[in-house]
């Protein structure tokens, strides 16, 4: 593959940072003008893109929801069980795979206040690891803020494998789950602009979950992402052909919107290019351990599996089209479009920053005075709007609290409504199945371990028949109530975003309102829209539990072993005893007789005892859970609102805190008794001109050919909306 120079991208995004930032009259002399166009938070991106390219400009980030195989392909893909101890899981923080020597571990940290880079830290792995292993205090203070005040600072750490594969500079990156926390989530999110490829990965049995499906939406669907392998894991789980082509129909329909041509049709070279039905599982075992094998349920043993070979698990096709991606100089080259637009962003607001103070020097003193006044106050309703947003976070996480407790009650009072019904319907037990159930009572009372054994499979056989009877009642009233929690969760999210939708759009209006008054006394400008429903998102899957857990052990092995203690006690107790103590024959001959003729009724009986023993289990099981669910509701919301109101909160009242602080600087400038406008606009044109010669050099670097400026601000326009989106 062609390499870029770094050294070039990060020079000319670093001299980018510097005519963006704060002025420098230090450095007059140097450059013929004052370099500084007093654009701080644009200066800060431009240099993170300049360290970023100085770590390496090509990642391949390997993203998903939780428990997909993430770890394990890496692992596989390393021949190593790099990231067995899942410290991306434990800490939210980036573990970035690159080759290189092993023992070693580089942390990296976010720059300081200042925006200036902190020095990297390295270490030893087992440091590495007794550092950002997560501790107790650490899960409850997770638990209570949605962030670990201990790594607030870090931002990834690099692991270092030899591996033929990131060879020349790539890296492979773990990333937090989709569905983890959301301070998690938002860490991958934020890497997400930093990654070249992305390896996104889901379970072939489960693809395609709710927030899968959002995600690729916003973020792949009509780009026809040729950087991104879908990758869907655990396809030895699929059983059959059939299933195989309705798992491919399903890739397929899904997928459409992603693999697009610029006209809108299918792309269906590059579909079969992309995707890929991965045995990770089996694949690590056949690279790692020479051999590929399963685990019994009943124990750890082996149990080897030679009709599987590496070519079968898919994994090599992987390896080959990431290879093939990374000596494409096309496919490399289109992932530095972000650097140019985010740049060429950055031009574009210096530009009208510069055209602004000029127009409002031209302004008399006192009206600028009057206006900026005027604008302030408008700002002021600014924050009233933005106060009530707070507002509402706090009282709209009271609302979901209450409205998922009363879907826990619902579920309780559905179950013992609808159990009569169904228990008086439950199968009985035959004559046969009786004298089978006696018969190996009698046999469990022999000293004879073969024979023991065989009579509690047996018994196990029959106590599951109730179980398997009731395993319908049970998830079809989970189904119904995981459906309303989601609805609920949807709703309460529904609802907040369109009270922070209003309270959003009144807030950007008034931004631009302000910023209209300041320069021209009036208050004819246009508001921006706003989409409080994007800002919370994180706010659709706030609680997420598993239930089907508690269904399976409560209708399984718990339930049986109950119903099997009270069988003993009623049926065959007096037949194993009389293989013990001969003369009892004499007595419970007759009893037999007796016995067979009542079984029918028995069977019945003992089939209601045994289901109801079933709804026993049940609901003590269930018992638990909702009460571990209520328990732990006030913490996960509280963790989930204040995440998401620091997303859309913070944003706000930075810009709000900006915009106010730039009308005053515009306004001290003119008050000034040195201000000198045609000077100062001569000062930022120069500056302008260096700006828009290192962004030409930039795209240079990366592309081989200048960019004009109509050029630059053509780039600008997919940036400035994205930041927009993020401001509102």
């Amino acid at each position: 593959m062609k390499k870029v120079d770094v050294a070039q991208v990060s020079a000319a995004l670093r001299k980018s940072a510097e005519l963006l930032g704060e002025s420098n009259p230090k450095k007059e002399n140097e450059c013929g003008f004052t370099p500084g166009l007093g654009q701080i938070a644009d200066a800060k991106n431009v240099l993170a893109k300049a360290v970023d390219a100085e770590r390496g400009l090509f990642t391949f980030l390997v993203m998903g929801r939780f428990k997909t195989g993430k770890s394990t392909l890496i692992n596989t893909i390393l021949c190593e069980n790099v990231l067995a101890t899942k410290i991306t899981p434990a800490t939210g923080i980036i573990a970035q795979i690159e080759n290189g020597k092993p023992g070693k571990v580089t942390v990296y940290y976010e720059n300081d206040e200042n925006g200036n880079p902190r020095e990297p830290v390295e270490m030893d792995e087992k440091a590495f690891f007794d550092v950002f292993t997560l501790t107790a205090e650490d899960s409850i203070e997770c638990d209570q803020t949605g962030r670990i005040e201990r790594y607030k600072d870090v931002d990834s750490a690099v692991i270092r494998r030899n591996c033929e594969l990131i060879k020349d500079g790539s890296r492979i990156v773990d990333s937090p789950g989709l569905d983890e926390s959301i301070s998690q989530q938002k860490t991958t999110e934020r890497f997400l602009p930093k990654a070249n490829a992305i390896i996104f990965v889901m379970s072939a049995s489960n693809a395609f979950g709710v927030n899968e499906r959002e995600y690729i939406t916003q973020n792949f669907a009509g780009k026809s992402p040729k950087n991104v392998f879908f990758v869907f894991n655990f396809a030895n789980n699929i059983k059959g052909l059939e299933q195989m082509q309705d798992l491919e129909k399903k890739v397929k329909k899904e997928l459409e919107k992603v693999f697009c041509r610029k006209d809108g049709s299918f792309d269906e070279e590059l579909f079969q290019n992309r995707i890929f039905y991965v045995d990770a599982f089996h694949s690590g075992q056949l690279r790692v351990e020479g051999e590929a094998y399963d685990l019994s349920w009943q124990s750890a043993a082996k149990i080897p599996r030679p009709d599987i070979t590496l070519e079968s698990t898919e994994l090599p096709k992987l390896e080959a089209a990431i290879k093939n991606f990374l000596d494409s100089d096309e496919k490399a080259a289109a992932q530095f479009k972000t650097i140019i637009s985010n740049a060429a962003g950055s031009y574009d607001r210096a530009k009208k920053a510069v055209d602004n103070a000029y127009q409002a020097s031209q302004l008399p003193l006192a009206e600028l005075k009057s206006n900026t006044e005027a604008a302030q106050k408008e700002l002021n309703n600014a924050q009233m709007n933005l106060d009530n947003i707070s507002l509402a976070f706090d009282s709209y996480q009271t609302i979901l609290y209450t409205r998922l407790v009363e879907c826990s009650h619902r579920l309780r009072n559905n179950i013992e409504r609808d159990w009569p019904a169904f228990a008086a319907g439950a199968p009985d037990f035959t004559r046969v199945d009786m004298l089978q159930i006696a018969g190996n009572n009698i046999l469990r009372a022999i000293p004879i371990n073969n024979l023991r054994n065989w009579a509690s499979d047996n018994l196990k056989e029959h106590f599951e028949k109730p179980n398997k009877y009731c395993e319908p009642f049970f998830k079809k009233h989970m189904d119904e109530f995981n459906n309303e929690l989601n609805k609920t969760k949807d709703e309460v999210a529904s609802e907040v975003s369109g009270v922070i939708g209003v309270q959003g759009a009144l807030i950007a209006k008034s931004i631009d309102l302000a910023k209209y008054i300041q320069l021209n006394g009036t208050t004819q400008g246009q508001g921006k829209e706003f989409n409080g429903g994007d800002a919370l998102k994180t706010l659709i899957h706030l609680v997420q539990f598993d239930f089907d857990a508690a269904v399976d052990a409560a209708a399984g092995g718990q339930s049986w072993r109950k119903a099997g203690a009270s069988l003993l006690q009623h049926f065959g107790v007096e037949l194993g005893m009389a293989l013990i103590i001969p003369w009892t024959w004499a007595f419970i001959a007759a009893d037999i007789a007796y016995q067979l003729v009542k079984l029918k009724q028995a069977g019945i009986e003992l089939a209601a005892k045994m289901v109801g023993q079933v709804k026993q289990g049940y609901d003590e099981k269930l018992r638990d859970v909702l009460t571990e669910y209520v328990n732990n509701l006030p913490n996960i919301i509280q963790r989930s609102f204040s995440s998401a109101k620091r997303e859309v909160v913070e944003p706000m009242q930075a810009f709000i805190n900006e915009t106010k602080s730039k009308m005053d600087k515009l306004l001290a400038d003119r008050e000034s008794a040195t201000f000198d406008a045609e000077k100062q606009k001569e000062n930022g044109e120069k500056n302008l001109a260096a700006l828009r010669d290192s962004i030409s050099t930039l795209n240079q670097a990366l592309y081989g050919n200048p960019l004009t400026e109509t050029e630059i601000i053509e780039a600008a326009r997919y940036e400035i909306k994205a930041v927009d989106s993020v401001r509102y």
